[in-house]
């Protein structure tokens, strides 16, 4: 009887403190979002709007215990990376999936968030990740496109490249290949015409196309239209299209010297 009494007793207690951890500040609602990368999917996690705790809110790293995603039919996604980045405003925590089916429309969660400020300190506490997650829905992948140009080292000619740059590359997770459709070059004296075809080179932080053009004098522009399209693994495209650089402007160290007599 007495030991009813005391189990009585503690489950009283316990419940006292639920309700009082449950009258404090309540943990901040998640917002997750979909991605497309050309090689995988990934759950960008971070803390929704919320305009009661406007300007309280920034955090500086996250991570989700236990985390599982599976399909409908039950099968397990591969977990391949998680990783926190950093920005202004507060960072996004991001998760790469492994292999998830084109059909496929939902995924189930299950896995515990916790954010922490900027002393390490938790924000709010510990919550369940969304129980499901639409991945139809999918966020564009984020990158800038950067043109350049520099001497062909062999003959009178110039390498145009258009790198791209991933916002937030993950690992193995950058632009497999890629190709500009529609290009179209215009110089001083009317159209260029490439003297070789796209090359995609893969980087570190993206990728980049390389196409061989006929020199031109320094100090003059090239105008630049055509939109770049990222592609998977098998070529097909992927993650939309982006407008290429308006212009780039030859400057002296882009046009091969001639070499020195003795």
């Amino acid at each position: 009887m007495i030991r009813a009494l005391r189990t009585t007793a503690m489950a009283i207690a316990l419940a006292g403190c639920a309700s009082s951890q449950d009258s404090g500040p309540s943990a901040p609602p998640i917002r997750v979002e979909v991605t497309e990368y050309p090689t995988c999917l990934v759950m960008n996690f971070g803390i929704a709007p919320n305009d009661a705790l406007a300007g309280a809110i920034m955090v500086h790293d996250a991570s989700i215990e236990g985390l599982e995603v599976r399909l409908n039919s039950g099968e397990t996604i591969d977990i391949m990376e998680q990783r926190f980045f950093w920005e202004k405003d507060g960072g996004e925590l991001l998760v790469r999936l492994g292999r998830v089916p084109r059909g496929a429309t939902k995924v189930s969660l299950k896995g515990t968030y916790q954010a922490l400020d900027s002393k390490g300190v938790p924000i709010g506490a510990p919550q369940s990740v969304p129980s499901e997650l639409d991945v139809s829905i999918r966020e564009p992948l984020k990158y800038t496109l950067n043109a350049a140009l520099s001497a062909h080292q062999n003959d009178d000619a110039l390498w145009l490249e258009i790198d791209a740059a991933l916002q937030r590359p993950l690992h193995v997770s950058g632009i497999p290949s890629a190709k500009i459709d529609r290009l179209r070059l215009e110089g001083p004296s009317g159209e260029i015409e490439p003297l070789s075809t796209q090359v995609f080179e893969p980087t570190a932080s993206g990728g980049k196309i390389r196409v061989k053009i006929p020199e031109i004098a320094s100090g003059s522009r090239i105008k630049l239209r055509g939109w770049w399209m990222p592609l998977r693994a098998d070529g097909t495209p992927c993650c939309g299209e982006q407008a290429i650089p308006g212009f780039v402007d030859v400057a002296t160290k882009d046009v091969a010297s001639e070499p020195s007599l003795p």
